[in-house]
């Protein structure tokens, strides 16, 4: 018989509590673990209930979500927090605020769907699935010996000198990003180009949270954008980014082409052309993700003679992503995210 995740609820509302409950108890693979209508009961029963997933509500009176959120990483630093937010904008700022500083998931919901049948059957597919991949953590395995470091008092990697960076990250993705930015100096002296599995309307407050708070130029990628050094540019929701040639300059491009990996932006679009454009000079970084979407165009960036490092498994929220990376034998480097930047900077070097 297989064990069922133990779910605990934390919202103020109602009717989304039940919502939420008769939700989980549908599913023969979940549980309720508990209840709770304010953030200081749910920090009080935390350790008593000891779940395997908390659905947390973002905006709630007295203690709100990010406090208890702050409360619950200091409890359990490791323990799935998927946070509940709708697509408004002080909503969706605050989910944002949340996921850098720590929340694993989040569910967005629209306030524009008619019938409150819409928005249960939409709530029931996002969370079933994000439930089960949080609690799984489905991945290839890694041993720890086979992390790949370079020898002390050596260049890590003889290749070629490196011109552009690529970051594919998904679940997880905002706090790594943010422990990865803030590791490097606003001069690294190469442009970096990332794609953020994220929802619509939700990027452009990610780049503003993380040009806040980094030394780096942060933002969201527009079409035919000069790709200039020292900058950050981030793929905009339910668009491709690419990049191309056009005489001496290098820029970048947003399509509507159809989805890849189930996908939009996808990470096997940007990394596959990065590696036309860029060949050896290319560095590929895979952080913290479900699935496997940039496994291919690491392989592309790995065949044109460029660098692959992923993130390590128990620092990533899920390693599909890395682990899907190493599975195809292109990793050229498995670091902890609070080393990749050190990493990163070496071999730039």
């Amino acid at each position: 018989m297989v064990e069922k995740t133990r779910v605990f609820i934390v919202d103020d509302s109602v009717l989304y509590r039940k919502i939420l409950i008769s939700i989980i108890s549908s599913d023969p693979e979940f549980e309720v673990a508990g209840v709770a209508s304010t953030g200081a009961a749910a920090i009080a029963k935390i350790s008593l209930l000891n779940p395997d997933v908390i659905l947390l509500d973002i905006d709630m009176p007295e203690t709100d979500g990010m406090v208890t959120l702050c409360e619950i990483r200091k409890l359990q630093p490791k323990l799935p927090v998927i946070i509940f937010s709708s697509v408004c904008e002080k909503s969706a700022a605050r989910a944002v605020e949340a996921m850098v500083n720590g929340a694993n998931e989040f569910v967005a919901i629209s306030s524009n769907m008619e019938k409150i049948e819409d928005s249960i059957k939409f709530i029931k597919t996002e969370l079933a699935h994000k439930i089960k991949m949080l609690k799984k953590k489905a991945s290839p395995v890694l041993i720890q010996s086979e992390v790949k470091r370079p020898p002390q008092g050596t260049n890590p990697v003889e290749k070629a000198k490196i011109d552009i960076i690529a970051i594919g990250v998904s679940t997880g993705g905002p706090e790594a990003l943010l422990t990865f930015f803030s590791g490097l100096p606003k001069d690294i002296g190469v442009p970096i180009v990332v794609v953020q599995h994220i929802p619509q309307y939700f990027t452009k407050l990610l780049v503003n949270r993380l040009a806040m708070q980094v030394k780096l130029k942060v933002v969201e990628a527009s079409d035919e954008d000069v790709i200039a050094a020292n900058c950050v540019y981030i793929a905009p929701s339910d668009f491709h980014l690419t990049v191309k040639r056009e005489g001496i300059q290098i820029k970048t491009s947003l399509t509507r082409e159809p989805p890849e990996n189930s996908c939009r932006p996808s990470v096997d679009v940007l990394f596959s052309s990065v590696a036309r454009v860029y060949g050896r000079g290319a560095l590929a970084i895979v952080l913290t993700g479900m699935g496997q979407d940039g496994m291919k165009g690491a392989i592309r960036i790995n065949q044109a003679g460029g660098t692959v490092v992923v993130q390590d498994k128990p620092s990533s929220v899920v390693w599909s992503m890395p682990g899907s990376i190493v599975s195809a034998g292109v990793a050229d480097g498995i670091f902890p995210i609070n080393e990749m930047a050190v990493e990163i900077l070496r071999r730039i070097k």
